[in-house]
């Protein structure tokens, strides 16, 4: 492989495809981060959901809802993105199209999800690491047998 191709690769539809982040899985939801992030929001009660730091949750609640969200949201990461894309940034990225995204991650999630939106947004998505870029690498997550889904 040459250099060029190992500093920047362009993700397609056919590019990172792997079981857990094929192109046709994230097809069947229209945003399955947006969608998780929202169903793990409403596991949480409004108090703990809109008063986090009130004292009217116990430190050990606290603490076990942190943990919580800590592991759930980095399997998101590793399996989507570091950040949510929603119909507001959607729209005004349209505003700018075409575009580049340089540091897509492995999963180049924005950039499918753009392309797959059908919203007239042009891009083209790049990573130096296609393979791992943008996860959270946990060396004790192979040794327990810890997997990243996000289901």
């Amino acid at each position: 492989m040459s250099k060029k191709n190992k500093r920047k690769h362009p993700h397609n539809d056919d590019d990172c495809k792997s079981p857990s982040n094929s192109s046709s899985q994230h097809k069947k939801e229209k945003n399955p981060l947006l969608q998780k992030q929202t169903h793990f929001l409403q596991t949480l009660t409004d108090l703990e959901r809109n008063e986090f730091f009130s004292p009217r949750i116990s430190p050990d609640r606290r603490a076990e809802l942190w943990m919580k969200q800590a592991d759930f949201g980095e399997e998101l990461i590793n399996r989507y993105s570091w950040a949510t894309p929603s119909e507001t940034a959607i729209r005004i990225l349209k505003e700018f199209s075409p575009l580049v995204e340089i540091g897509c991650g492995a999963n180049a999630y924005w950039s499918r999800l753009l392309r797959q939106e059908k919203s007239g947004i042009d891009i083209v998505a790049y990573d130096v690491n296609v393979q791992s870029g943008g996860k959270i690498i946990d060396q004790n997550s192979e040794k327990k047998g810890k997997t990243g889904t996000a289901d």
